[in-house]
């Protein structure tokens, strides 16, 4: 019995524990990729290059970048740019229903011509046309309008003194393995024209490139580019993938905690390190045991058992132990 437990316990939390990394590795290397052709996608990103030369480098960009990379470089296929919250409160109200919202980005009329978050009604092509139109996730949708359509209701938000937005569409929850989430979205408003503007520090760039495109040659028409609108400026302008930011990006400013690539190689590592131990405590306690079993197999051989038999005797015992394990395993995880 105890020979029973060791082995059928090692065996269960080893591919329970194994389990878990591989899921959590899976998780980390699966950011972004939802979008279609996720690795077309990238973030423009700078080098803030101080007087002493020292570099900071920072997530954000001026907002003139995004319209000049789409009209000056044939490589792009679309741009966007989008500013974040900072932590602000946005008090909605809807009906007599009024919530304060913190996760709410704004962004420009391109945005999902490089994004692909699911709509769940509305047109995608129409909804950021209106500057006072408003985008929610469904759970938010939910909050305010419960069962109603929402599509075409007019919430109020305390900006200017009050502004009303019209809900024109709704989109699926953000997934969690998305670098920067949002609940609600609305359209850029400023009384500074963005398109002109090089030294309002504050937005992301993103772009989406056209099939073939070299990204190495993409970034160096980048610096080209903000040299040549910017010929006076020492800061040096750089591509990210999307698809490698929660993992390899650690720049100022960034729009959510991101992971780090070394953790999920350590993980694999400790996963395939916990199934190694597993097998040698599993062969240890087995050739243990066999010394013990030396005079049952003896007295099998001296009435007739041949060594075809044994050795199927042996190898059922050892797959009834790992479909044992394997089934507490499948129960374990779950739980």
């Amino acid at each position: 019995k105890l020979y029973s437990i060791l082995n059928i316990g090692g065996l269960t939390l080893a591919l329970s524990c194994s389990t878990f990394i591989v899921l959590y590795v899976e998780n980390e290397l699966s950011f972004d990729r939802f979008h279609r052709d996720a690795e077309s996608i990238y973030r423009v990103a700078k080098d803030f290059v101080n007087e002493d030369g020292t570099r900071v480098p920072d997530a954000t960009t001026p907002p003139a970048l995004a319209p000049i990379l789409r009209h000056e470089l044939s490589e792009v296929r679309g741009s966007t740019r989008l500013f974040p919250n900072r932590g602000r409160l946005y008090l909605i109200q809807y009906a007599d229903k009024r919530f304060y919202e913190t996760n709410l980005i704004r962004v420009d009329t391109n945005f999902f011509d490089v994004f692909d978050f699911p709509f769940v009604s509305g047109n995608k092509r129409e909804s950021l046309k209106d500057i006072h139109s408003i985008l929610m996730t469904e759970t938010t949708a939910k909050k305010y309008f419960g069962d109603e359509d929402p599509i075409n209701k007019v919430v109020r938000m305390n900006l200017n003194n009050g502004t009303d937005f019209v809900v024109t569409g709704i989109l699926k929850d953000v997934p969690h393995n998305s670098h920067f989430t949002f609940d609600v979205l609305i359209p850029f408003e400023s009384s500074r024209n963005p398109d002109t503007n090089w030294t309002w520090s504050g937005f992301y760039t993103y772009v989406r490139l056209k099939p073939g495109s070299e990204p190495t040659h993409f970034e160096s028409n980048v610096k080209q580019l903000y040299q040549k609108h910017n010929p006076n400026s020492t800061n040096e302008y750089f591509v990210q993938a999307m698809t490698d930011i929660h993992l390899k990006s650690r720049l100022k400013w960034e729009l959510s905690v991101n992971g780090d690539f070394l953790n999920v190689i350590i993980m694999m590592a400790i996963g395939g390190f916990i199934i190694l131990i597993a097998t040698i405590n599993y062969v240890n306690l087995v050739t243990a045991r066999s010394v013990k079993r030396a005079k049952e197999v003896g007295v099998r051989k001296v009435t007739g058992a041949s060594r075809l038999l044994l050795v199927r005797q042996f190898l059922t015992e050892s797959m009834l132990m790992e479909v044992v394990s394997l089934a507490f395993f499948v129960i374990l995880t779950s739980l």
